[in-house]
């Protein structure tokens, strides 16, 4: 009977000052590409208390290049005793399973999803190779900041042209940014903000956003856009299924980079 341990990781995402990014003796080194590595810290004992004195151990991946290396939250960590099997799956709030890095013995593997994809396609298999740690020898440690995501996408009444509105993190309104246009083309618009547990209220110099909050599990949240003697029904696009024509087709995040192993792809 196999022996398996399932750790699910939670990160948190702060802002800090850049820092020396001293790898620890004993840490693995891949080099993932041309130009990019991943660090797997030696595992340190995670306190917790388990039957049979199983102890169980996590190890802290990092991403970057030579220069700059970045701490990589994953969602779940397999370790097989009998196959002497690790496996982190990485996660991105912008993506479900969009890679995961695994060791068998001495070999390792990086599976990678495409941007927008999920388990069920567009899988890769990425080449990795153990490197010397003197390749990281002098690259500092920066923690990320605050991932933007989507929190509104529509059809201005119903035709191609697209209404998307973003910010930062998963809760409440946060430094919200607005864009307007055709798939590939969007501009971000000014905007001023007024929001209260009813509506938000976002006004452009293009038209104001209305969006009618929910109230109940029952009720779905409805928006329109433009002058307020004559506003448009936006026909409401869901935001999870359709993460890869907003964060690869819309044109808003082009030039972002989100900062993990399978970010090339």
């Amino acid at each position: 009977m196999s022996r398996s341990l399932a750790l699910l990781a939670v990160s948190l995402v702060v802002f800090v000052a850049p820092s020396r990014a001293d790898v620890p003796e004993g840490s693995v080194v891949l080099a993932a590409g041309k130009r990019n590595f991943i660090v797997i810290t030696p595992p340190n004992p995670v306190s917790a208390d388990f039957p049979k004195g199983f102890k169980l151990y996590s190890s802290t991946v990092y991403f970057g290049d030579a220069k700059s290396l970045v701490p990589v939250p994953y969602a779940g960590f397999d370790f097989n005793i009998e196959d002497d099997r690790e496996t982190f799956s990485f996660t991105h709030p912008r993506l479900l399973n969009d890679g995961k890095l695994e060791r068998i013995g001495g070999t390792y593997k990086l599976y990678c999803y495409a941007r927008g994809g999920d388990e069920n396609g567009d899988e890769r298999e990425i080449a990795v190779t153990v490197a010397s740690a003197t390749a990281v020898a002098k690259a500092t440690l920066t923690v990320p900041g605050p991932v933007r995501i989507g929190y509104l996408l529509g059809r201005v009444d119903g035709g191609t042209t697209y209404l998307y509105v973003d910010r930062l993190g998963y809760d409440d309104l946060v430094e919200p940014r607005i864009f307007l246009g055709k798939r590939g083309a969007m501009k971000q618009l000014k905007a001023k903000v007024t929001e209260d547990t009813k509506s938000v209220v976002i006004e452009t110099p293009k038209g104001t956003l209305t969006v009618k909050k929910a109230q109940s599990k029952k009720e779905k949240a409805t928006a329109t856009f433009g002058s307020a003697k004559k506003p448009l029904a936006l026909a409401m696009v869901p935001i999870f299924p359709n993460r890869r024509l907003i964060y690869t087709e819309l044109g808003v995040y082009t030039r972002e980079r989100l900062v993990h192993p399978c970010e090339e792809l």
